[in-house]
């Protein structure tokens, strides 16, 4: 004590780091009136207890590992705590003690005897959640979880029975269901094979349209030849299923868009006859073509 006295007292209001690891203490000093302290490392202790009050409101990093603390309180006025350290502790269950803590985003609690998670609901940026050596045995309690879809990227669950009861494959599929951000599981980098190919293909649209153009060109034909506006003109049969071919190649996918679509036909001057306006857009030759959709009057 006389120790952590000493070293408080060579504090200032300026301080914003304090290191009182390792010193014995069996509770949380007063440290609110150093308003300038960001870190505060107090591990190694004999901690019971975390005193309401006692810590700086500006604290951004919080080590309480290896005390023996038994219940999370005392932490309401740290909003703006982004890393806490609750490991080897002898914490039962998370409860409502860090309901105040919303600007946390790493968050350790391996090596105490939670069984079920509850009360992270409220963390809304939370990164990196270590429950190893716990003691969770079912994937039940996991559900709650998906509060945190939005953020939770990290999340270590090595040593728990859950790893034997429900299997650590079935434990990651779960995770990944709840939380489509998760990068790394139990130190293990998750990789999200299929997610570049999925975003790499082509519209299904555009393909759909490739292959209708065949089935459908006689069918334009005829209406093509009725009244005026908007028409859809026939392509050519050879050249469209070589279109649609090139659009199942990856080189498809960099050519631009303009490429798809004809210039724009003023119509005046179309031309009076349906198979001429063909031949003269076959000798275009785009590459590849779509549908065309051409303005004007085509009788």
């Amino acid at each position: 004590m006389e120790m952590a006295y000493n070293y408080i007292s060579s504090l200032t209001a300026t301080s914003s780091a304090a290191q009182m690891a390792n010193l014995g203490l069996v509770a949380v000093p007063f440290l609110s009136a150093f308003v300038g302290l960001r870190v505060l490392n107090l591990s190694g202790n004999a901690i019971v207890r975390i005193t309401a009050g006692a810590l700086p409101r500006g604290l951004h990093m919080l080590n309480l590992s290896k005390n023996n603390i038994a219940v999370i309180e005392g932490l309401r006025d740290l909003t703006r705590l982004r890393v806490l350290d609750l490991s080897y502790n002898r914490i039962i269950r998370i409860g409502h003690g860090l309901a105040s803590c919303s600007s946390l985003k790493e968050l350790y609690l391996a090596g105490n005897k939670i069984s079920e998670i509850e009360g992270l609901h409220r963390l809304l940026k939370l990164n990196i959640l270590d429950l190893r050596s716990n003691k969770l045995s079912t994937a039940k309690g996991l559900g709650q979880l998906a509060a945190n879809y939005g953020s939770l990227q990290v999340i270590n669950l090595d040593g728990n029975p859950a790893q034997r009861n429900v299997g650590d494959e079935q434990l990651k599929k779960y995770l990944l269901s709840l939380l489509p951000n998760l990068v790394y599981y139990n130190k293990h980098s998750i990789k999200a094979s299929g997610t570049k190919e999925i975003s790499d293909r082509p519209p299904r649209s555009a393909a759909h349209h490739f292959d209708r153009s065949t089935r459908t060109e006689s069918k334009m034909t005829r209406r093509s030849s009725q009244g005026s506006g908007l028409h859809k003109l026939p392509l050519n049969p050879v050249r469209s299923s070589h279109a649609a071919g090139s659009m199942r190649q990856p080189k498809s996918r960099n050519v631009d868009s303009r490429h798809f679509h004809l210039p724009p036909v003023a119509s005046s001057k179309l031309p009076h006859h349906l198979p001429e306006l063909d031949k003269k857009l076959v000798s275009l030759q785009p590459s590849p073509i779509r549908r065309i959709r051409s303005e004007g009057n085509l009788s």
